[in-house]
């Protein structure tokens, strides 16, 4: 086929679908009156059409009626004929008029009455992004956001209610739209007071409660009702009461436990609701489509307010009606579990219904066989017969076999452009209405469970031998046959070319089953596999199943991929829905690796173009992977060290300066002033790098004439010991000192500072930085709420500015400071602060977290751990990819954390002892060939190239290339996590911990979707006590570690602040070869009551341990003693030890216990250890002071310590000894080591000889 005539068929099919498309379709009628005559019937009906707009993708509903005359004359044939028909009226335009897009209105439902006198239209308005952007005060003209319901009468608006789904009383959540098959209802009461329907269960940010509560945290799942579903958890059912505009919830789970109502119908006289509700299990199935849910029949009787069953608990219920004159509850009722559709019985109920007597009739059972030929279901059918339905027209080029899905449905001679447009276009198509088909009894539908890709795949084959046949013998030739089909259908079309080759020379697939077992592990209907496979045994479905290997292997071989290998041939069109939760599309992705598939995209299928492929969704996945190395390798800001800019923004009102409350400590300025001196002193070990700037806002003084009541204090540099004993030296002034130096305009009324010039002055100083920084924070330390005064251009120019300040990637926290007055409010941040930190498409926050504010700080710690909490965020080692299977075909990408490592004094370094200046240390590696040790500098001077690595094995040395090295350790595994099982939790043992662990979390950066599989696979983790185990590969070149993934809970404190992150923590495990075996000596085993009495010991001693509380005294130690020396300070602050044992304190809690201990284990009749003697023995012969130094119990007297301190040996001297000297001699020990207590020996004596 040519370009060109290839262009003029698509043009031609085009324009085909477009005419066929424009059709109306009938949506529903009703007859409005009927008025009999004597040979004739005058109807007045009304009809719902529903247009299709194929240019705008947009459909329209328009309502028409009509007056028709019926002839009743037995001796002529009965006719109809219309006398008169309105204009169509536009009701429900879709996305057009009156209702447009861009005013972010959708339209939910439109009902009306009864008598056809109201209509109540339900209207959904959101902010468009126009809205969003736009400044606050040109917000007030735009449309009022929310649910809104609007009556008319005659053409007229009559009332319009605002329905309470987005504020703090709200009474439920969204409204669900009129497409919602399984969950819509609403209807007017018979006396047109009151409107019911379903909405949602109010959401999170509508009640005040705990963010636990409600799972608000984003990993929490959330079970939802499957395909078409997905936006509905759990449903309520509301009444609005048209008069008074008040709106109330009649039926939750929570009112009646167990399940979720939906499909409410008034009963007569409106005294109680008729509503279906689907019973909650552990965990949500879908129900599009699926009747066998076990779904039971419900009265709320208004008098009594009690809920009452009317069907049976094992059965699923169906479309409650009444009939018209109100006598008669009917029904549509099934049994639970089996195929997802399947044929129904009909079931009544008179009416009013009398409890204890009222009983459910069965009106017409369940048809397994029909046995006349004009009976139900209007033909005589057996289980081994099935039906197709062919059209063609005049000139066929084709057939388009095409198989229904389901499977249990069936096609009908109902309108269908698509299968006109086939026609149309030159094509015979055949319409297969295989084995298990409806509309041919129960026993029909239920010969094809356990017998899918058999028998209908052989009625298939048989349908298009028959047609072609039939074709032949019509056109007189062979014509070609094309598959066609979706779902089931699709399952069928992937057998059918995998099992006859020759037969069908195309194929197209939309949304097809291709994977049975990954299907009933992935997709909303689980137990549709079950069913269909024959493996439930025509039980209900269990929940939690899970398959044996036998049932996986029925499960693939009736699955497509198991037939399908290189011997394909047809050329395949897959067609994917990725929001499809029913057939996923990821259950394509694992094909065999012979056959691909290519994506198309409005083209033919020419056989000569389209290759012998599967999927091209794992060719882009594998693609993606191929690069991951390098990725790795390359510069990531968030795993290296960067600079860190901070900038200490402090408000300087009266309150914050200590002026209207004299004598209240600490004040906000001491605060922020003690605040930013601990993070500088800490900086200046740790962080030396780093910048920091103090910057007061609010005062009378300013720096510059640039800068209007702003004093830059401290400029943005690195900390030093100038700017630490500045801060030092602020601290020490009172109120006053502070008043008169910065002064504050806060108290002025005639005086109007805007927050955003001080955030400018901020921004300013981050980008005339001589250095690169990489996190930039601003720290606003206030106790006033509202800095605007409620100005609101003040205001927004404030949140115009700090989104300037998010687009520059610098960040804004404020810690709010609480006022020292008794009767002084909470901190509001809803004044102020709020409309700034969360601002439309600029939010500081996740969009799917409210932000947790913090109480305001009245200590130092407060405000300082705070500091912290924003300051010291853990910054990810890596970025690498978590394979959850074999070679590259499935991974989610996850960032590596360190949550605990080490900590270790500052590293020395090599300074000249002329100026203090650091040197350069290089090191060179020479060949030494003389014995005696010489060599020359120049001449033995070894290269880098000169230099190999080996291992000494015996007597040789075997040597290896760097490459050698590195390519076996790349060989053995890729840059990852490699998940290879799992295991219980307690089979890990305390000794398999071989060093620090680290922290894994989803990276939806780094590949899309890694989030939802992470918490899927934590939850399963959490909820079964399991541990995965792993290879990990951190970096390249680097050798595999085997790793354990110990999943953790997230936890919250009590102002919803997170404590613990979810995850998985890396525990490093040893390998075989890293056991070691231990001969111990054995001893007697302990008695009972020695066993006992340690078991009451122990448990007396039992506290509470958490590591964040006991500091290194040590490190503690070497710091005091560097602050010390860089701050010129004559004295070293004392550092609390908590490591040492509070032995009072055990005694008091312990004492009789250990004890009690001692004496059953006779410990106080073993000899106790001696301790040296420190008493001098006066008859000791004496030595030289040199002997006498080295004494183990020498003679302590000042006699004989100045007789050492002349001969210069009190160094010899061990430190418990010095500090007995300084003891004798009256001294306070000033240091711990043994050159310090030395000194102050000899400073001694000398200030004193």
């Amino acid at each position: 086929m040519s370009s060109v005539t290839s262009s003029h068929f698509l043009d031609r099919l085009q324009s085909i679908y477009t005419h066929l498309k424009g059709f109306p379709l009938l949506q529903k009628a009703q007859i409005l009156s009927c008025i009999h005559e004597n040979c004739s019937s005058k109807l007045a009906l009304k009809a719902v059409w529903e247009n299709t707009d194929v240019v705008r993708l947009d459909k329209t509903v328009f309502a028409q009626q009509y007056f028709l005359s019926v002839s009743r004359d037995p001796s002529i044939p009965p006719s109809i004929s219309v006398d008169f028909a309105t204009e169509p009226i536009l009701t429900t335009p879709g996305c057009g008029f009156p209702f447009t897009a861009g005013n972010g209105a959708r339209v939910l439902w439109d009902i009306p009455d009864r008598q056809f006198s109201y209509r109540a239209v339900c209207l959904e308005y959101k902010q468009t992004p126009a809205m969003i952007g736009a400044p606050i005060p040109t917000r007030a003209s735009f449309p009022v956001s929310g649910t809104f319901v609007q009556i008319w009468k005659g053409g007229t608006l009559v009332k319009s209610v605002h329905l309470p789904t987005d504020n703090s009383k709200a009474v439920h959540g969204k409204v669900y739209p009129s497409g919602n098959v399984a969950f819509y209802r609403a209807d007017w009461s018979h006396d047109n007071k009151r409107l019911v329907y379903c909405a949602e269960v109010p959401g999170k940010e509508t009640q005040q409660c705990k963010p636990d509560e409600l799972g608000g945290s984003p990993f929490r799942y959330h079970s939802d009702w499957g395909e078409g579903l997905t936006d509905v958890r759990e449903s309520v059912i509301c009444v609005l009461d048209v008069a008074n505009e008040s709106v109330s919830c009649i039926v939750s789970s929570s009112l009646l436990p167990g399940f979720t109502p939906t499909h409410p119908v008034w009963c007569p006289n409106d005294e109680g609701l008729i509503f279906l509700g689907y019973a909650l299990e552990a965990y949500r199935l879908g129900v599009k489509y699926c009747l066998q849910r076990a779904c039971q029949l419900f009265f709320l009787d208004f008098r009594t307010q009690k809920f009452h069953a009317l069907s049976e608990a094992h059965k699923a219920a169906d479309c409650p009606r009444f009939s018209p004159d109100g006598s008669r509850l009917v029904w549509l009722e099934n049994s639970v579990g089996g195929p997802h559709q399947q044929c129904r019985s009909l079931v009544g109920l008179n009416w009013p219904w009398i409890e204890g007597k009222s009983k459910p009739q069965t009106l017409v059972p369940v048809v397994d066989s029909p046995k006349r030929p004009n009976g139900f279901p209007d033909k005589e059918a057996d289980t081994s017969q099935f039906d197709e339905i062919p059209l063609r027209n005049s000139q066929t080029r084709g057939l388009i076999v095409f198989p229904h899905g389901g499977p249990h449905t069936a096609f009908t001679s109902s309108w269908s452009p698509m299968l006109v447009g086939f026609v149309a276009s030159g094509f015979a198509c055949l319409m297969v209405n295989y084995r298990g088909s409806l509309g041919y009894g129960q026993e029909s539908l239920r010969s094809l469970l356990g017998n899918i890709s058999r028998f209908d795949v052989e009625d298939c084959v048989e349908a298009t031998h028959s047609a072609l046949t039939l074709l032949e013998k019509e056109f007189g030739c062979q014509l070609p046959a094309v598959l066609f089909g979706g779902s089931h259908g699709g399952f069928l079309v992937l057998h059918l070319a995998a099992l006859h080759p020759a037969l069908y020379c195309a194929v197209v697939a939309r949304n097809p089953v291709c994977d049975l077992i990954t299907v009933s592990s992935i997709s909303d209907i689980p137990d549709w596999t079950y069913a269909e496979s024959g493996l439930d045994n025509g039980e209900p479905w269990n929940f939690g199943t899970i398959p044996s290997l036998s049932e996986l292997e029925v499960l693939s071989k009736m699955s497509p991929l198991f037939h399908l290998n290189c011997s394909w041939s047809a050329p395949l069109l897959l067609l994917l829905g990725a929001k499809d939760v029913r057939v996923p599309m990821s259950q394509v992705q694992c094909p065999p690796p012979d056959i691909r598939c290519v994506p198309l995209k409005r083209e033919t299928c020419d056989s000569t173009r389209i290759q012998q492929r599967m999927s091209d969704v794992d060719y882009a996945l594998e693609t993606f992977l191929e690069n991951e190395d390098d990725e790795l390798e390359g510069s990531d800001p968030l795993s290296q060290s960067a600079t860190t800019g901070l900038i200490f923004l402090v408000d300087c009102t009266p309150t914050m300066l200590g002026l209207e409350n004299a004598g209240c400590e600490p004040f906000g300025l001491r605060l922020a002033l003690r605040c930013c001196q601990t993070v500088q002193q800490n900086k200046a070990i740790n962080s030396p790098w780093d910048m920091i700037s103090l910057v007061f806002m609010r005062t009378r003084e300013s720096s510059s004439s640039d800068l209007r009541h702003i004093y830059v204090l401290q400029p943005l540099t690195v900390p030093d010991a100038e700017r630490i004993l500045q801060l030092e030296s602020l601290q020490k002034l009172d109120e006053k000192e502070l008043e008169s130096r910065f002064g504050t305009i806060a108290d002025r009324k005639d005086s109007h500072f805007g927050l955003h010039d001080a955030l400018w002055a901020c921004q300013n100083m981050f980008s005339s930085c001589s250095k690169t920084l990489g996190d930039r924070c601003i720290f606003l330390i206030t106790d006033d709420p509202d800095p605007s005064h409620g100005m609101t251009q003040l205001k927004r120019q404030a949140i115009i500015k700090t989104n300037d300040l998010k687009q520059m990637g610098i960040g804004l926290e404020i810690l709010p400071i609480k006022r020292p007055e008794k009767d002084a409010s909470d901190f509001d941040f809803d004044l102020f602060y709020q409309d700034l930190l969360s601002n439309g498409d600029f939010d500081f926050f996740p969009a799917d977290t409210a932000p947790a504010h913090m109480d305001p700080a009245e200590r130092m710690e407060q405000l300082l751990s705070r500091v912290w909490i924003r300051e010291l965020k853990q910054r990810r080692l890596t970025r690498i990819p978590f394979h959850l299977g074999p070679g590259k075909e499935f991974a989610l990408g996850v960032s590596v954390f360190c949550l605990a490592r080490r900590a270790r004094p500052p590293v020395s370094v090599w300074l000249s002892s002329a100026d203090n200046k650091p040197v350069t240390v290089r090191r060179h590696r020479y060949k030494v060939s003389k014995s005696n040790g010489e060599f020359d500098p120049t001449e033995d001077l070894l290269l880098p190239h000169d230099l190999i690595r080996g291992v000494k094995v015996g007597s040789r040395h075997l040597c290896f290339e760097q490459e050698e090295i590195s390519g076996n350790i790349r060989d053995l595994a890729p840059v990852g996590i490699h998940l290879l099982g799992f295991k219980p939790i307690h089979r890990l043992r305390p000794y398999h911990h071989t060093r620090a662990p680290q922290f894994i979390y989803p990276d939806e950066s780094y590949i899309r979707g890694s989030r939802v599989w992470f918490t899927t696979l934590l939850q399963v983790c959490l909820n079964r006590r399991l541990l995965a185990m792993a290879l990990y590969v951190q970096r390249k070149n680097i050798p595999p570690r085997l790793i354990a993934l110990i999943p953790q809970e997230e936890k919250l404190d009590e102002d919803g602040v997170q404590v613990y992150p979810p995850g998985f923590h890396i525990i490093f495990l040893p390998y075989c070869d890293d056991f070691r075996d231990l001969e111990l000596p054995e001893f007697e085993l302990a008695s009972e009551e020695q066993v006992e009495a340690a078991k009451t010991m122990v448990k007396k001693l039992m506290v509470p341990y958490d590591p964040r509380q006991i500091s290194n005294p040590i490190l503690q130690r070497h710091y005091a003693v560097l602050e010390a020396l860089a701050l010129h300070r004559d004295h070293v602050d004392d550092v609390p030890d908590s490591t040492m044992p509070n032995f009072g304190a055990i005694q008091r809690r312990a004492g009789n216990e250990i004890a009690n201990f001692k004496r059953v284990c006779n410990l106080e009749e073993s000899v106790p250890v001696k301790r040296p003697k420190v008493v001098a023995d006066p008859e000791k012969k004496r030595a030289s002071p040199s002997n006498r130094a080295k004494s183990t119990e020498p003679d302590f007297t000042e006699e004989y310590l100045r007789d050492l301190y002349s001969h210069g040996e009190l160094k010899r001297l061990t430190v418990p000894l010095l500090r007995q000297a300084l003891k004798l001699l009256n001294l306070v020990p000033l240091g711990t080591k043994k050159a310090e207590l030395v000194a102050q020996i000899n400073k001694h004596f000398a200030e004193r000889f």
